[in-house]
Order: structure tokens, then sequence, then C-alpha cells
């Protein structure tokens, strides 16, 4: 096995937060500039894309007339596509408890709605495929404009396992969803290569 960099955190790097006021309107625009979760690897780019939350309901991208879903796909696509990023224990380790200090830092100051992005790349000739992992969308705070979505969509439109929930409810659905449906132990040894924009493994 062969770690490049002790694997500490998920969570994107914001770079900038800025204010800009338009000259002669009173609008003011707020912009976040982040790290690309998704830079070009030794040539290599995603050739899927995932946003993954650990619930169902919307969670679905639909294929368009030629019959493949394009764009960001979301957690059911991710469950149909049978994909699954295999690793020997010592690295799912590293990963399981670098998440899920991630979560915890998260659920502690009050944010939801926080997703895994996962990038991932075609198989190679050694049956690898590299995976480019994030958390991304981690300043929404579960404010009263949150509680009121989660009020509408459960109980009067009776909607079923929706994304907006408390900061336990998301983080305990998001970790159990990380660790039963993307990440999971190798079922023989080989080279897991970790480093800041992905890393590959055995599907």
């Amino acid at each position: 096995i062969h770690q490049k960099v002790p694997l500490q955190s998920f969570l994107v790097r914001i770079v900038g937060l800025f204010a800009i006021k338009i000259k002669g309107t009173k609008q003011t625009m707020y912009m976040v500039c982040m790290e690309n979760c998704l830079n070009m690897v030794r040539g290599l780019r995603p050739a899927h894309v995932f946003d993954l939350k650990g619930s169902k309901a919307g969670r679905y991208v639909k294929p368009d007339g030629s019959g493949k879903a394009k764009g960001v796909l979301k957690d059911l696509n991710w469950k149909e596509s049978f994909f699954k990023i295999r690793m020997p224990q010592s690295i799912m380790t590293n990963i399981r408890e670098a998440l899920t200090r991630d979560v915890n830092f998260l659920r502690a100051f009050n944010i939801v709605d926080y997703s895994l992005l996962v990038g991932v790349n075609t198989q190679d000739a050694h049956n690898r495929r590299r995976f480019w992992i994030s958390v991304i969308d981690i300043l929404q705070l579960f404010n009263m404009k949150k509680r009121g979505e989660r009020f509408v969509k459960k109980s009067v439109l009776g909607q079923k396992d929706v994304s907006c929930e408390d900061t336990i409810t998301y983080a305990t659905r998001f970790l159990a969803f990380a660790f039963e449906q993307v990440f999971a132990e190798a079922e023989e040894s080989g080279i897991c290569d970790i480093g800041m924009q992905g890393f590959e493994a055995f599907m």
C-alpha cells in the first residue's frame, strides 16, 4: 500500500468570500471561491460526477432521449450504477476516520445539506479507476428556512427520506450511505493511491 499524503479531511477548501456591490444599484452579490475538486490528474478527468447526500426524495437524474443520464448525477443514480470504491482495510480505516471527523465538525456548527462529491473515470487495464472525492456545500445552516422546508416536504407533501433534516439525522444518514453504498473494503490486496486530488482503487 502506498499512501502519498495522510488523509486528514475531505472538506472542500474555501479560498475566498466576496461581497460585490453593483454600481448604480443597491444590489449586492455574494460569492464563494472554492478549490476545484475535480482537477485533471495525470491527464485524467472524471467521466461521471455524483452529488451524494444519502437521501432518496428528488435524488435521481432521469435519462434523456439517448437513454443516458447526463450532468451531475445523484444518490439513486449511484445505486443504479453499482459503483463501489473498494480499498484495503488500512486505507478504509483512514477514510472512515477522516470523513467521520468532517461530519462531526459540520454537525457541531449546525451545518446540513452538504454532499459527498464523487468523480469517477473509466476503468484502466489493471481493473482500477481514479476517484475524486470531496465534501462540498458546507455553508448551509439548519435555520428557520430549512426547518420550514423540512416541515412542508414531510408534513404537507408527505415525502419520505427528504434531503433536508436536522443535523444529527442528516449526519447519521450521510455516513451510513457513505460506508454502506460508496466505500467498501477490497476483496483482494492491491495499491490504493491516495492524494489530495483523489485516489485509485479497485471497483
